[in-house]
Protein backbone atom coordinates (compact mmCIF):
# COMPACT_ATOMS: atom_id res chain seq x y z
CA UNK A 1 0.00 0.00 0.00
CA UNK A 2 1.37 3.39 -0.93
CA UNK A 3 1.91 6.17 1.57
CA UNK A 4 -0.50 8.37 -0.42
CA UNK A 5 -3.25 5.83 0.21
CA UNK A 6 -2.55 5.89 3.94
CA UNK A 7 -2.66 9.67 3.98
CA UNK A 8 -5.97 9.62 2.10
CA UNK A 9 -7.45 7.24 4.67
CA UNK A 10 -6.20 9.41 7.51
CA UNK A 11 -7.69 12.49 5.85
CA UNK A 12 -11.04 10.71 5.42
CA UNK A 13 -10.98 9.68 9.09
CA UNK A 14 -10.28 13.23 10.20
CA UNK A 15 -13.08 14.61 8.05
CA UNK A 16 -15.38 11.95 9.51
CA UNK A 17 -14.32 13.07 12.97
CA UNK A 18 -15.10 16.71 12.19
CA UNK A 19 -18.51 15.80 10.81
CA UNK A 20 -19.39 13.90 13.98
CA UNK A 21 -18.30 16.83 16.14
CA UNK A 22 -20.23 19.34 14.02
CA UNK A 23 -23.36 17.19 14.32
CA UNK A 24 -22.94 17.02 18.08
CA UNK A 25 -22.58 20.78 18.34
CA UNK A 26 -25.46 21.32 15.94
CA UNK A 27 -27.73 19.12 18.05
CA UNK A 28 -26.67 21.01 21.20
CA UNK A 29 -27.32 24.33 19.48
CA UNK A 30 -30.76 23.17 18.38
CA UNK A 31 -31.66 22.28 21.96
CA UNK A 32 -30.30 25.58 23.25
CA UNK A 33 -32.16 27.59 20.60
CA UNK A 34 -35.47 25.92 21.51
CA UNK A 35 -36.08 24.33 18.13
CA UNK A 36 -38.41 21.84 19.78
CA UNK A 37 -41.91 23.15 19.21
CA UNK A 38 -43.89 24.06 22.34
CA UNK A 39 -47.43 22.96 22.99
CA UNK A 40 -49.98 25.77 22.62
CA UNK A 41 -52.92 25.73 25.03
CA UNK A 42 -55.91 27.51 23.42
CA UNK A 43 -59.03 28.78 25.17
CA UNK A 44 -62.09 30.37 23.52
CA UNK A 45 -64.63 32.51 25.42
CA UNK A 46 -68.12 33.07 24.01
CA UNK A 47 -70.09 35.64 25.98
CA UNK A 48 -70.61 39.33 26.66
CA UNK A 49 -68.66 42.06 28.48
CA UNK A 50 -68.26 39.80 31.52
CA UNK A 51 -66.12 37.55 29.32
CA UNK A 52 -64.16 40.64 28.27
CA UNK A 53 -63.51 41.26 31.98
CA UNK A 54 -62.40 37.68 32.57
CA UNK A 55 -60.03 37.59 29.59
CA UNK A 56 -58.90 41.19 30.00
CA UNK A 57 -59.00 40.98 26.21
CA UNK A 58 -60.77 44.17 25.17
CA UNK A 59 -59.65 47.75 25.86
CA UNK A 60 -56.92 46.46 28.17
CA UNK A 61 -53.36 47.37 27.13
CA UNK A 62 -52.23 43.92 28.27
CA UNK A 63 -54.16 40.79 29.25
CA UNK A 64 -53.71 39.85 32.91
CA UNK A 65 -55.36 36.45 32.22
CA UNK A 66 -52.63 35.69 29.71
CA UNK A 67 -49.95 36.82 32.18
CA UNK A 68 -51.33 34.59 34.94
CA UNK A 69 -51.66 31.54 32.69
CA UNK A 70 -48.23 32.05 31.13
CA UNK A 71 -46.66 32.31 34.58
CA UNK A 72 -48.24 28.96 35.50
CA UNK A 73 -46.94 27.08 32.46
CA UNK A 74 -43.59 28.88 32.21
CA UNK A 75 -41.55 27.50 29.30
CA UNK A 76 -43.66 24.34 29.13
CA UNK A 77 -46.25 25.82 26.77
CA UNK A 78 -47.64 28.89 25.04
CA UNK A 79 -51.09 30.37 25.67
CA UNK A 80 -53.67 31.67 23.20
CA UNK A 81 -57.01 33.15 24.24
CA UNK A 82 -59.93 33.86 21.93
CA UNK A 83 -62.85 36.13 22.83
CA UNK A 84 -66.09 36.13 20.80
CA UNK A 85 -68.33 38.76 22.40
CA UNK A 86 -71.47 40.76 22.05
CA UNK A 87 -72.35 43.08 24.92
CA UNK A 88 -75.25 42.32 27.28
CA UNK A 89 -76.26 39.13 25.45
CA UNK A 90 -77.80 36.01 26.99
CA UNK A 91 -77.51 32.26 26.45
CA UNK A 92 -80.84 32.57 24.62
CA UNK A 93 -79.33 35.12 22.23
CA UNK A 94 -76.19 33.05 21.62
CA UNK A 95 -78.31 29.99 20.86
CA UNK A 96 -80.46 32.01 18.44
CA UNK A 97 -77.39 33.42 16.67
CA UNK A 98 -75.90 29.92 16.40
CA UNK A 99 -79.09 28.52 14.88
CA UNK A 100 -79.32 31.30 12.28
CA UNK A 101 -75.52 31.37 11.70
CA UNK A 102 -75.48 35.17 11.87
CA UNK A 103 -72.12 37.04 11.82
CA UNK A 104 -72.70 38.97 15.05
CA UNK A 105 -69.52 38.61 17.11
CA UNK A 106 -66.46 40.75 17.59
CA UNK A 107 -63.53 38.37 17.71
CA UNK A 108 -60.34 39.10 19.67
CA UNK A 109 -57.23 36.93 19.81
CA UNK A 110 -54.67 37.27 22.61
CA UNK A 111 -51.15 36.09 21.78
CA UNK A 112 -48.00 36.97 23.69
CA UNK A 113 -50.17 38.96 26.08
CA UNK A 114 -51.37 41.42 23.44
CA UNK A 115 -54.96 41.52 22.22
CA UNK A 116 -55.70 41.96 18.52
CA UNK A 117 -59.08 42.18 16.88
CA UNK A 118 -59.75 39.84 13.97
CA UNK A 119 -61.44 42.15 11.46
CA UNK A 120 -65.03 41.73 10.45
CA UNK A 121 -68.10 40.24 12.09
CA UNK A 122 -68.02 36.55 12.84
CA UNK A 123 -70.45 33.68 13.30
CA UNK A 124 -70.08 31.28 16.20
CA UNK A 125 -69.14 28.62 13.63
CA UNK A 126 -66.28 30.85 12.39
CA UNK A 127 -64.76 31.27 15.82
CA UNK A 128 -65.31 27.68 16.93
CA UNK A 129 -63.45 26.39 13.86
CA UNK A 130 -60.82 29.15 13.80
CA UNK A 131 -58.31 26.79 15.41
CA UNK A 132 -58.24 23.57 17.39
CA UNK A 133 -59.36 24.89 20.79
CA UNK A 134 -58.46 23.01 23.97
CA UNK A 135 -61.27 24.61 25.97
CA UNK A 136 -64.42 26.60 25.21
CA UNK A 137 -66.07 28.72 27.91
CA UNK A 138 -69.76 29.67 27.64
CA UNK A 139 -71.00 32.64 29.65
CA UNK A 140 -74.67 33.37 30.45
CA UNK A 141 -75.95 36.83 31.36
CA UNK A 142 -75.91 37.35 35.13
CA UNK A 143 -79.58 38.33 35.54
CA UNK A 144 -80.52 35.43 33.22
CA UNK A 145 -78.73 33.01 35.52
CA UNK A 146 -80.31 34.63 38.60
CA UNK A 147 -83.82 33.99 37.22
CA UNK A 148 -83.32 30.87 35.15
CA UNK A 149 -84.46 32.54 31.93
CA UNK A 150 -83.92 35.54 29.65
CA UNK A 151 -86.50 38.30 29.35
CA UNK A 152 -86.23 38.40 25.55
CA UNK A 153 -85.09 41.99 25.02
CA UNK A 154 -82.69 41.19 22.14
CA UNK A 155 -85.03 39.33 19.77
CA UNK A 156 -84.03 35.95 21.10
CA UNK A 157 -86.02 33.01 19.81
CA UNK A 158 -88.78 32.23 22.28
CA UNK A 159 -87.87 28.57 22.31
CA UNK A 160 -84.47 29.47 23.83
CA UNK A 161 -85.59 31.84 26.59
CA UNK A 162 -85.34 29.22 29.33
CA UNK A 163 -81.85 28.03 30.34
CA UNK A 164 -83.20 24.50 30.15
CA UNK A 165 -83.60 24.90 26.36
CA UNK A 166 -80.76 27.27 25.40
CA UNK A 167 -78.06 25.35 27.29
CA UNK A 168 -78.55 21.91 25.60
CA UNK A 169 -78.61 23.57 22.18
CA UNK A 170 -75.33 25.40 22.83
CA UNK A 171 -73.70 22.22 24.18
CA UNK A 172 -74.65 20.40 20.95
CA UNK A 173 -73.52 23.32 18.79
CA UNK A 174 -70.12 23.77 20.40
CA UNK A 175 -69.23 20.09 20.75
CA UNK A 176 -70.07 19.39 17.11
CA UNK A 177 -67.68 22.12 15.88
CA UNK A 178 -64.92 22.16 18.53
CA UNK A 179 -64.64 18.40 18.76
CA UNK A 180 -61.47 18.26 20.87
CA UNK A 181 -62.38 20.99 23.35
CA UNK A 182 -63.54 20.68 26.93
CA UNK A 183 -66.63 22.81 27.64
CA UNK A 184 -66.86 25.03 30.72
CA UNK A 185 -69.68 27.06 32.26
CA UNK A 186 -68.77 30.59 33.38
CA UNK A 187 -70.37 31.44 36.74
CA UNK A 188 -70.95 35.24 36.73
CA UNK A 189 -71.20 37.48 39.78
CA UNK A 190 -74.10 39.40 41.26
CA UNK A 191 -74.23 43.14 40.59
CA UNK A 192 -73.66 45.40 43.58
CA UNK A 193 -72.64 49.01 44.08
CA UNK A 194 -73.27 48.84 47.82
CA UNK A 195 -69.90 49.45 49.51
CA UNK A 196 -71.47 50.22 52.90
CA UNK A 197 -71.89 46.61 54.04
CA UNK A 198 -69.97 43.37 53.72
CA UNK A 199 -71.48 40.46 51.77
CA UNK A 200 -73.61 42.69 49.55
CA UNK A 201 -75.90 41.06 46.95
CA UNK A 202 -76.07 37.79 48.91
CA UNK A 203 -79.64 36.99 47.83
CA UNK A 204 -78.86 37.44 44.12
CA UNK A 205 -75.72 35.36 44.55
CA UNK A 206 -77.71 32.52 46.14
CA UNK A 207 -80.01 32.52 43.08
CA UNK A 208 -76.98 32.33 40.78
CA UNK A 209 -75.72 29.31 42.73
CA UNK A 210 -79.10 27.62 42.33
CA UNK A 211 -79.37 27.99 38.56
CA UNK A 212 -75.69 27.30 37.90
CA UNK A 213 -76.14 23.90 39.56
CA UNK A 214 -79.22 23.24 37.42
CA UNK A 215 -77.34 24.21 34.23
CA UNK A 216 -74.49 21.86 35.17
CA UNK A 217 -76.89 18.90 35.02
CA UNK A 218 -78.08 19.69 31.48
CA UNK A 219 -76.65 17.86 28.46
CA UNK A 220 -76.81 18.28 24.71
CA UNK A 221 -80.07 17.04 23.27
CA UNK A 222 -78.40 15.08 20.46
CA UNK A 223 -74.78 14.66 21.53
CA UNK A 224 -75.28 14.06 25.24
CA UNK A 225 -72.44 16.50 25.89
CA UNK A 226 -72.14 17.90 29.43
CA UNK A 227 -70.00 20.66 30.87
CA UNK A 228 -66.53 19.54 31.90
CA UNK A 229 -66.69 21.96 34.81
CA UNK A 230 -67.72 25.38 36.09
CA UNK A 231 -65.46 28.40 36.59
CA UNK A 232 -66.71 29.84 39.94
CA UNK A 233 -65.81 33.49 39.40
CA UNK A 234 -69.07 34.58 41.03
CA UNK A 235 -68.16 32.67 44.19
CA UNK A 236 -64.70 34.30 44.30
CA UNK A 237 -66.27 37.76 43.97
CA UNK A 238 -68.72 36.99 46.78
CA UNK A 239 -65.92 35.72 49.03
CA UNK A 240 -63.86 38.88 48.66
CA UNK A 241 -66.92 40.97 49.53
CA UNK A 242 -66.15 40.13 53.14
CA UNK A 243 -62.89 42.10 53.05
CA UNK A 244 -62.10 45.80 53.21
CA UNK A 245 -61.54 45.75 49.43
CA UNK A 246 -65.35 45.50 49.10
CA UNK A 247 -65.63 48.92 50.76
CA UNK A 248 -63.27 50.75 48.43
CA UNK A 249 -65.06 53.64 46.75
CA UNK A 250 -62.49 55.45 44.64
CA UNK A 251 -63.19 57.77 41.72
CA UNK A 252 -66.69 56.42 41.22
CA UNK A 253 -67.81 58.37 38.17
CA UNK A 254 -69.39 57.46 34.86
CA UNK A 255 -66.31 58.22 32.77
CA UNK A 256 -65.00 54.68 33.08
CA UNK A 257 -61.55 54.07 31.63
CA UNK A 258 -58.06 52.98 32.63
CA UNK A 259 -57.04 56.59 33.21
CA UNK A 260 -59.39 57.30 36.11
CA UNK A 261 -59.32 53.67 37.31
CA UNK A 262 -62.62 53.57 39.27
CA UNK A 263 -62.84 51.12 42.16
CA UNK A 264 -66.34 50.63 43.60
CA UNK A 265 -65.97 47.67 45.89
CA UNK A 266 -64.81 44.94 43.51
CA UNK A 267 -66.48 46.57 40.49
CA UNK A 268 -65.86 49.64 38.33
CA UNK A 269 -69.49 50.47 37.52
CA UNK A 270 -72.95 49.02 38.03
CA UNK A 271 -71.95 45.57 36.78
CA UNK A 272 -68.38 45.13 35.57
CA UNK A 273 -65.28 44.13 37.52
CA UNK A 274 -62.66 46.70 38.47
CA UNK A 275 -59.77 46.93 36.05
CA UNK A 276 -56.98 45.88 38.42
CA UNK A 277 -58.35 43.89 41.38
CA UNK A 278 -61.54 42.47 39.86
CA UNK A 279 -60.05 41.35 36.56
CA UNK A 280 -57.13 39.72 38.35
CA UNK A 281 -59.61 37.84 40.56
CA UNK A 282 -61.49 36.50 37.53
CA UNK A 283 -58.28 35.68 35.64
CA UNK A 284 -56.78 33.73 38.53
CA UNK A 285 -60.00 31.72 38.97
CA UNK A 286 -60.00 30.75 35.30
CA UNK A 287 -56.30 29.89 35.28
CA UNK A 288 -56.58 27.64 38.33
CA UNK A 289 -59.40 25.62 36.74
CA UNK A 290 -58.26 25.52 33.12
CA UNK A 291 -54.48 24.98 33.18
CA UNK A 292 -53.82 21.20 33.18
CA UNK A 293 -51.46 19.81 35.81
CA UNK A 294 -49.14 18.35 33.18
CA UNK A 295 -48.44 21.82 31.75
CA UNK A 296 -47.80 23.57 35.07
CA UNK A 297 -44.37 24.75 36.06
CA UNK A 298 -43.74 23.47 39.59
CA UNK A 299 -41.85 26.65 40.55
CA UNK A 300 -44.16 29.26 39.04
CA UNK A 301 -44.85 32.59 40.73
CA UNK A 302 -47.85 34.76 39.94
CA UNK A 303 -47.40 38.16 38.28
CA UNK A 304 -48.21 41.39 40.09
CA UNK A 305 -51.54 43.11 39.60
CA UNK A 306 -51.83 45.67 36.84
CA UNK A 307 -50.43 49.00 37.92
CA UNK A 308 -53.12 51.55 38.71
CA UNK A 309 -52.68 54.93 37.03
CA UNK A 310 -54.00 56.56 40.20
CA UNK A 311 -52.40 54.49 42.95
CA UNK A 312 -49.34 53.15 41.15
CA UNK A 313 -48.19 49.61 41.91
CA UNK A 314 -50.81 47.92 44.05
CA UNK A 315 -49.67 46.31 47.33
CA UNK A 316 -49.07 42.61 47.86
CA UNK A 317 -51.84 42.25 50.44
CA UNK A 318 -54.42 43.01 47.71
CA UNK A 319 -53.09 40.00 45.81
CA UNK A 320 -53.07 37.93 49.02
CA UNK A 321 -56.78 38.60 49.53
CA UNK A 322 -57.52 37.74 45.89
CA UNK A 323 -55.74 34.40 46.28
CA UNK A 324 -57.70 33.63 49.46
CA UNK A 325 -61.00 34.43 47.71
CA UNK A 326 -60.13 32.23 44.72
CA UNK A 327 -59.12 29.37 47.04
CA UNK A 328 -62.43 29.70 48.89
CA UNK A 329 -64.38 29.61 45.61
CA UNK A 330 -62.52 26.53 44.35
CA UNK A 331 -63.08 24.80 47.69
CA UNK A 332 -66.81 25.58 47.55
CA UNK A 333 -67.03 23.88 44.13
CA UNK A 334 -66.11 20.56 45.76
CA UNK A 335 -69.16 20.53 48.05
CA UNK A 336 -72.41 18.80 47.17
CA UNK A 337 -76.02 19.90 47.44
CA UNK A 338 -76.94 23.28 48.91
CA UNK A 339 -73.37 23.98 50.05
CA UNK A 340 -71.93 23.83 46.55
CA UNK A 341 -70.64 27.28 45.46
CA UNK A 342 -72.40 28.86 48.45
CA UNK A 343 -69.13 30.33 49.64
CA UNK A 344 -68.96 32.35 52.83
CA UNK A 345 -67.24 35.72 52.82
CA UNK A 346 -63.64 35.90 54.03
CA UNK A 347 -63.46 36.71 57.74
CA UNK A 348 -60.82 38.67 59.61
CA UNK A 349 -60.04 41.18 56.87
CA UNK A 350 -62.72 43.76 57.55
CA UNK A 351 -60.32 46.46 58.76
CA UNK A 352 -58.69 48.46 56.03
CA UNK A 353 -54.94 48.81 55.87
CA UNK A 354 -55.34 52.45 56.92
CA UNK A 355 -57.14 51.44 60.11
CA UNK A 356 -54.46 48.86 60.89
CA UNK A 357 -51.61 51.30 60.24
CA UNK A 358 -53.12 54.04 62.39
CA UNK A 359 -53.69 51.64 65.29
CA UNK A 360 -50.09 50.43 65.21
CA UNK A 361 -48.61 53.92 65.14
CA UNK A 362 -50.96 55.43 67.71
CA UNK A 363 -50.36 52.60 70.18
CA UNK A 364 -46.65 53.27 70.73
CA UNK A 365 -43.99 55.87 71.38
CA UNK A 366 -40.89 55.49 69.24
CA UNK A 367 -37.92 55.67 71.59
CA UNK A 368 -34.34 56.41 70.53
CA UNK A 369 -31.07 56.52 72.47
CA UNK A 370 -27.63 57.88 71.73
CA UNK A 371 -28.67 59.87 68.63
CA UNK A 372 -25.56 61.77 67.55
CA UNK A 373 -27.01 64.07 64.89
CA UNK A 374 -30.45 65.57 65.59
CA UNK A 375 -30.60 67.36 62.25
CA UNK A 376 -31.50 64.13 60.40
CA UNK A 377 -33.80 62.79 63.10
CA UNK A 378 -36.88 63.10 60.84
CA UNK A 379 -35.37 60.53 58.45
CA UNK A 380 -34.50 58.25 61.35
CA UNK A 381 -38.04 58.44 62.70
CA UNK A 382 -39.59 57.88 59.25
CA UNK A 383 -37.56 54.69 58.79
CA UNK A 384 -38.59 53.45 62.24
CA UNK A 385 -42.27 54.07 61.51
CA UNK A 386 -42.19 52.31 58.15
CA UNK A 387 -40.27 49.34 59.63
CA UNK A 388 -42.94 48.93 62.35
CA UNK A 389 -45.73 48.36 59.81
CA UNK A 390 -46.83 45.07 58.21
CA UNK A 391 -47.24 46.77 54.82
CA UNK A 392 -44.78 48.14 52.31
CA UNK A 393 -45.87 51.76 52.14
CA UNK A 394 -44.61 55.15 51.02
CA UNK A 395 -45.13 58.31 53.03
CA UNK A 396 -43.84 61.65 54.28
CA UNK A 397 -43.09 62.67 57.87
CA UNK A 398 -42.80 66.15 59.31
CA UNK A 399 -41.89 67.08 62.91
CA UNK A 400 -43.94 69.87 64.46
CA UNK A 401 -41.49 71.26 67.07
CA UNK A 402 -37.70 71.50 67.50
CA UNK A 403 -36.13 68.18 68.47
CA UNK A 404 -34.59 68.08 71.96
CA UNK A 405 -33.36 65.32 74.25
CA UNK A 406 -35.73 63.80 76.82
CA UNK A 407 -38.67 65.81 75.52
CA UNK A 408 -41.77 64.32 73.81
CA UNK A 409 -41.69 64.72 70.05
CA UNK A 410 -44.79 64.87 67.87
CA UNK A 411 -44.61 64.24 64.15
CA UNK A 412 -47.16 64.13 61.34
CA UNK A 413 -47.12 61.10 59.02
CA UNK A 414 -49.08 61.09 55.73
CA UNK A 415 -48.96 58.05 53.50
CA UNK A 416 -50.54 55.97 50.74
CA UNK A 417 -51.28 52.26 50.68
CA UNK A 418 -52.81 51.12 47.40
CA UNK A 419 -55.94 53.12 46.67
CA UNK A 420 -56.14 54.51 50.21
CA UNK A 421 -54.38 57.46 51.83
CA UNK A 422 -54.02 58.13 55.55
CA UNK A 423 -52.71 60.61 58.10
CA UNK A 424 -51.66 59.95 61.67
CA UNK A 425 -49.72 61.58 64.51
CA UNK A 426 -46.49 59.93 65.62
CA UNK A 427 -45.12 60.08 69.18
CA UNK A 428 -41.38 59.81 69.77
CA UNK A 429 -38.67 60.63 72.32
CA UNK A 430 -34.86 60.70 72.37
CA UNK A 431 -33.44 59.68 75.73
CA UNK A 432 -30.02 60.76 76.92
CA UNK A 433 -29.66 57.85 79.39
CA UNK A 434 -28.72 54.39 78.15
CA UNK A 435 -29.40 51.53 80.56
CA UNK A 436 -27.44 48.29 80.51
CA UNK A 437 -30.52 46.35 79.39
CA UNK A 438 -31.17 48.76 76.53
CA UNK A 439 -27.56 48.54 75.40
CA UNK A 440 -27.51 44.74 75.34
CA UNK A 441 -30.85 44.55 73.54
CA UNK A 442 -29.64 47.02 70.94
CA UNK A 443 -26.52 44.96 70.35
CA UNK A 444 -28.59 41.82 69.93
CA UNK A 445 -30.83 43.49 67.39
CA UNK A 446 -27.96 44.89 65.33
CA UNK A 447 -26.92 42.72 62.39
CA UNK A 448 -23.51 41.08 62.74
CA UNK A 449 -21.17 42.70 60.24
CA UNK A 450 -19.06 39.57 59.94
CA UNK A 451 -22.15 37.50 59.19
CA UNK A 452 -23.32 40.03 56.62
CA UNK A 453 -19.90 39.93 55.01
CA UNK A 454 -19.80 36.17 54.89
CA UNK A 455 -23.40 35.95 53.60
CA UNK A 456 -22.69 38.38 50.78
CA UNK A 457 -19.66 36.40 49.67
CA UNK A 458 -21.04 32.87 49.68
CA UNK A 459 -18.97 30.67 47.43
CA UNK A 460 -19.31 27.35 45.76
CA UNK A 461 -17.13 24.42 46.75
CA UNK A 462 -14.43 25.64 44.35
CA UNK A 463 -14.39 29.14 45.87
CA UNK A 464 -16.21 31.02 43.07
CA UNK A 465 -18.73 33.65 44.14
CA UNK A 466 -22.23 33.67 42.71
CA UNK A 467 -21.47 36.92 40.90
CA UNK A 468 -19.02 35.18 38.58
CA UNK A 469 -21.60 32.69 37.36
CA UNK A 470 -23.09 29.46 38.59
CA UNK A 471 -20.80 26.44 38.81
CA UNK A 472 -21.34 22.75 39.23
CA UNK A 473 -20.33 20.89 42.40
CA UNK A 474 -16.98 20.00 40.81
CA UNK A 475 -16.30 23.63 39.96
CA UNK A 476 -16.77 23.17 36.22
CA UNK A 477 -18.54 25.83 34.24
CA UNK A 478 -21.28 24.92 31.75
CA UNK A 479 -18.82 25.27 28.87
CA UNK A 480 -16.27 23.02 30.61
CA UNK A 481 -18.92 20.38 31.23
CA UNK A 482 -19.96 20.59 27.59
CA UNK A 483 -16.32 20.06 26.51
CA UNK A 484 -16.08 17.10 28.89
CA UNK A 485 -19.10 15.49 27.24
CA UNK A 486 -17.62 15.99 23.77
CA UNK A 487 -14.09 14.84 24.78
CA UNK A 488 -14.79 11.08 24.91
CA UNK A 489 -16.05 11.18 21.31
CA UNK A 490 -12.90 12.94 20.15
CA UNK A 491 -10.74 10.41 22.05
CA UNK A 492 -12.53 7.44 20.49
CA UNK A 493 -12.15 8.88 17.01
CA UNK A 494 -8.45 9.58 17.60
CA UNK A 495 -7.89 6.00 18.79
CA UNK A 496 -9.65 4.67 15.69
CA UNK A 497 -7.43 6.81 13.44
CA UNK A 498 -4.27 5.62 15.22
CA UNK A 499 -5.34 1.99 14.97
CA UNK A 500 -5.95 2.40 11.25
CA UNK A 501 -2.53 3.95 10.80
CA UNK A 502 -0.86 1.09 12.69
CA UNK A 503 -2.78 -1.51 10.67
CA UNK A 504 -1.85 0.16 7.41
CA UNK A 505 1.82 0.42 8.42
CA UNK A 506 1.90 -3.29 9.36
CA UNK A 507 0.28 -4.33 6.08
CA UNK A 508 2.62 -2.11 4.13
CA UNK A 509 5.67 -3.51 5.97
CA UNK A 510 4.63 -7.13 5.32
CA UNK A 511 4.13 -6.49 1.64
CA UNK A 512 7.51 -4.82 1.42
CA UNK A 513 9.20 -7.80 3.13
CA UNK A 514 7.48 -10.22 0.77
CA UNK A 515 8.90 -8.34 -2.16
Amino acid sequence: MKYSTIFKLIAISLIFSLLIQSNVFASNDNLQDGVEEKEVFKILFIGNSFSADATDGELSPHSILYDIMKSMVGDNAEIQIGLAKKGSRTFAWHATAAETNEPVYQFFLIKNGESQIISGSHTSKNVLTYTDWNAVVLQPYNTEIEQGRAIGEFNESKKFLDLASSTPYLLDHVSSLAKNADLYLFMPWADSLDTSVFDAAREDFNNICHYIKLAEKLTGTYTGTAFTGTIPVGAAVQAIRGTYLAKLNINANKDVNFGNDPQIGIQRDEAHLSFCIGRYLAGLTFAEVLIPDELRDENYSLPSMSTSEIAGELPDDYLDLVRLAVDAALASAKFEGDKKYNVDVLRGYEESSIEVINKIIESQTFTFTDVQDLTDFDKLLLNAVVDALPYDITGELSIDDPVTLDEPITAHFSYRHGYLTGEVSVKAIITSEVTETETSSEQESLPNEENLSSDSEQTSETGQTSETGQTSETGQSAEEEKDTKIFPIQTIILIIVLVLIIVYVIIFSKKKLQK
